[in-house]
């Protein structure tokens, strides 16, 4: 379970013989990798355009999760840019080597289709609840953050959390066979839901 999208995992993971369910995009798509069955939970394009702008307003750095892809604008991609969201090296590699860049991200993505999870990097606390103040009334979302700096927004049907009781009620496993293992914000909550879970302790 993941808050990347798909191809942003890395191909190990995609790949490894013993992995057969995928949660990716924050519990927003549960695929079966052996078979091919979907399962999407995805955010309305209504809501997408008001969140798209919203972000835009607050000056958060923003990517957009869409059939199993994450998009980001190629402007976005520059040291100056990143130093000024305080990105760490380990991330730029990430959006940079594992994303899909675009030149206008604004036009290819308000245009009230849905999507998986729509997340922002800001810049500072005050930012975040500049953004969070902005969003308050819209219904039907949630929201997480994870390590450094992000919001991740998703349906309030997906989040890890979610996925993991939607899947293990279609395999007719109990949530105390589940073992969950995390090391950020947006596991707390999929963590709280099994009595064996791990948080690693960096």
């Amino acid at each position: 379970a993941t808050g990347r999208s798909f191809y942003e995992a890395p191909e190990c993971i995609r790949n490894h013989p013993d992995i057969r369910y995928f949660i990716s995009s924050n519990g927003a798509v549960i695929q079966d990798l052996k078979t091919g069955e979907r399962f999407e939970f995805l955010l309305e394009g209504e809501k997408v355009d008001k969140l798209h702008a919203k972000m835009r307003k607050c000056k958060l750095l923003l990517a957009h999760h869409k059939n199993n892809c994450t998009f980001v604008d190629s402007s976005s991609l520059d040291d100056n840019t990143m130093d000024g969201y305080n990105i760490s090296q380990n991330f730029r590699k990430q959006l940079r080597e594992c994303t899909k860049h675009c030149d206008d991200l604004d036009a290819l993505f308000s245009r009230g289709e849905p999507c998986e999870m729509l997340s922002g990097c800001f810049r500072s606390a005050d930012q975040f609840q500049r953004f969070m103040d902005e969003i308050k009334d819209i219904k039907g979302i949630h929201c997480t953050g994870a390590t450094g700096g992000i919001v991740e927004i998703v349906s309030a049907a997906a989040g890890k959390q979610n996925a993991i009781r939607f899947l293990t009620s279609k395999l007719g496993i109990s949530i105390e066979e589940v073992i969950t293992v995390g090391d950020s914000r947006n596991d707390i909550e999929m963590i709280c839901l099994s009595p064996n879970s791990i948080a690693v302790e960096n």
